[in-house]
């Protein structure tokens, strides 16, 4: 059966007249797949994206708000709910896009957005930092052990690069945390990333999400410091279960 889409972006379709589709629909005979509601590409998994087609995906999200789900604004509020609750003065969102964590950094906290679509960075507040972080432009800069906490919200399903890996590892503090959300990602995958964190120097920890917002829905804990990931997934705990 064939579905009435339209092309957003190069490659990335949506659903006309229709709240939410199937997680395979089929166009002209070919096979897409369900990201979000109703947006289809072409690649089943994420991660094997090639980063123009990433980017392509982002551009049509953001021109598409309407698609972007409760989940989202439920990881936002977790996240921000465990900014607020331990102050950082330096906090790094990987992947912001259009619609950041925060839009206006509250006092004493110097908040840096990043995205690997430089378009991104466009309408970002003239209060905000911006930089490009991608896989070829991996370099920040920023000090040595600059970032307090870095943020991921709905980043992690698509490839994340060694090299940006290794220059996270730069950035955060010795007892700094990246914190962020992982679905969409097969078994497999999500095995070989924390794997690439842990070559890189980091430890890892893995929270199954009890709100189970998405299918296989995790949040990790990434940092330099076993009890710190420990203190941190503790405080997401609480978070959840608070609210």
């Amino acid at each position: 059966m064939n579905h009435k889409l339209i092309e957003v972006e190069q490659g990335v379709f949506r659903l006309v007249d229709d709240d939410q589709g199937a997680d395979v629909v089929h166009r002209n005979g070919e096979p897409l797949y369900r990201f979000m509601d109703n947006l289809y590409i072409r690649q089943q998994h994420l991660h094997l994206l090639t980063p123009e087609e990433v980017t392509n995906l982002c551009r049509a999200r953001s021109s598409n708000p309407q698609l972007i789900s409760g989940a989202n604004a439920r990881v936002k509020d977790v996240f921000l709910n465990y900014l607020e609750r331990t102050t950082p003065k330096v906090v790094f969102e990987i992947g912001a896009g259009k619609l950041p964590l925060i839009n206006t950094a509250p006092p004493g906290m110097i908040y840096i957005l990043s995205d690997a679509d430089p378009e991104a960075g466009e309408d970002i507040s003239s209060d905000n930092n911006f930089c490009v972080f991608s896989s070829s432009d991996f370099r920040l800069g920023y000090g040595d052990s600059y970032f307090d906490v870095v943020v991921a919200v709905f980043v992690f399903q698509f490839h994340v690069y060694t090299k940006q890996i290794a220059e996270l590892y730069r950035c955060i503090a010795s007892n700094g945390v990246l914190i962020a959300n992982v679905y969409r990602r097969p078994q497999d995958a999500r095995l070989d990333l924390i794997n690439d964190f842990k070559a890189a120097g980091f430890f890892v920890s893995v929270l199954s999400d009890p709100e189970k917002l998405c299918k296989i829905h995790e949040y990790w804990i990434i940092g330099k410091s076993e009890e710190k990931n420990t203190a941190a997934i503790n405080l997401i705990e609480s978070i959840i279960s608070d609210d």
